[in-house]
């Protein structure tokens, strides 16, 4: 009675001829390879753009944020209220801000 399991032909194979399953298969040619590489480039390009963008907006809105309070609070230890519904008030900013760039 003969055994019914095919043993690899190959007697040490490559990694390139294992599959998961652990069975000897022919390695890929390389036209699959080269596509197989550009669909991960493509895959990980979108993904970092996907997570990547939100979270530079995230922290560039933080910042800005934080800077706008920080110069609100200095304006309000220096005695001037900010409400931006009074124009006066929004005219004070605006030379104090030209002053202090220059």
């Amino acid at each position: 009675m003969e055994n019914s399991l095919q043993l690899p032909t190959s007697t040490n194979p490559t990694s390139s001829e294992i599959d998961f399953l652990g069975k000897t298969s022919k390695p890929l040619n390389d036209c699959t390879v080269i596509l197989l590489k550009i669909i991960a480039l493509a895959s990980t390009t979108v993904l970092v753009v996907v997570l990547g963008v939100p979270v530079l907006v995230g922290i560039l809105g933080f910042l800005s944020t934080t800077i706008v309070m920080l110069y609100w609070h200095m304006l309000a230890w220096n005695g001037l209220e900010v409400d931006f519904d009074e124009p006066d008030n929004v005219e004070l900013i605006l030379q104090d801000l030209k002053h202090t760039n220059h």
